[in-house]
């Protein structure tokens, strides 16, 4: 895998979530509506990844509101994102 730093070129786009607090969550939503409205309109193929507090603490619940999300991973599992990535 290799980083990038302009989305446009990532076939993975990771949202890396840190607080839930109210204006925290309404950005990192606005962020994460703004990938999917992407992916719908299908200009180009990636995945959505949402991870950190918000995916750990509304995983289940973004899971059915959010469904061009690929993966959700909490807190405890980011350090093993690779790893989720490629399965």
């Amino acid at each position: 895998m290799q980083l990038v730093n302009r989305r446009e070129l990532a076939d993975i786009v990771i949202v890396n979530t840190l607080r839930v607090y109210q204006p925290a969550k309404e950005e990192a939503i606005e962020e994460i509506l703004l990938l999917a409205q992407e992916k719908k309109e299908g200009s180009r193929s990636f995945r959505i990844v949402v991870a950190g507090c918000l995916a750990q603490r509304y995983g289940q619940e973004l899971l059915s509101e959010m469904p061009e999300v690929d993966l959700f991973i909490g807190t405890g599992e980011v350090a093993h994102i690779v790893k989720h990535i490629s399965n």
